[in-house]
């Protein structure tokens, strides 16, 4: 009799819910122990100045009215891409440079550590605690997740 191997996906803890809408910029970098660059110094080592949810921030704040390939949540907390064909194809074009698939979209939300809300009304949007609609200085505090292999790479413990 053949074994049947069902491969099951782990499910990944997600943490708890913090409201930063009315926290300040050094409050959200403190509360999630992170360090907030000035703006008016020159990144050490090069890097984006603008970074991808800066980027992502200004295209869903300056869509046109009729806009519906992606939209913000009414509650403001996550966002949502309708139609997917339709905003790799004209929307994204608008405001990133790099290979414009949503695939590549995808890819850069999970680097920076988005969730996709599976449940509820909500259910197929995108969330992060610091992308708000009222809040695009927070966007500045949020970071890329550091790669374990990148880390095997330079002799980093990522378990401390």
């Amino acid at each position: 009799m053949p074994s049947s191997k069902k491969k099951t996906k782990e499910k990944v803890p997600h943490p708890p819910y913090q409201d930063f809408g009315t926290s300040s910029r050094s409050e959200a970098a403190a509360l999630l122990d992170e360090t907030v660059a000035e703006e008016t110094l020159p990144r050490a080592r090069g890097g984006a100045k603008i970074t991808f949810p800066m980027k992502l921030h200004s295209l869903l704040g300056s869509l046109p009215p009729g806009e519906t390939s992606i939209v913000w949540q009414d509650h403001g907390r996550a966002f949502k891409v309708n139609d997917k064909a339709r905003f790799s194809k004209e929307v994204l074009p608008l405001a990133f440079e790099y290979k414009c698939n949503y695939a590549s979209f995808q890819r850069q939300l999970n680097i920076y550590t988005f969730m996709k809300i599976t449940r509820g009304q909500d259910a197929g949007s995108y969330y992060h605690p610091l992308f708000l609609r009222t809040r695009p200085d927070l966007c500045s505090v949020m970071k890329r997740k550091v790669s374990e292999t990148n880390c095997v790479r330079k002799g980093i413990d990522v378990k401390t």
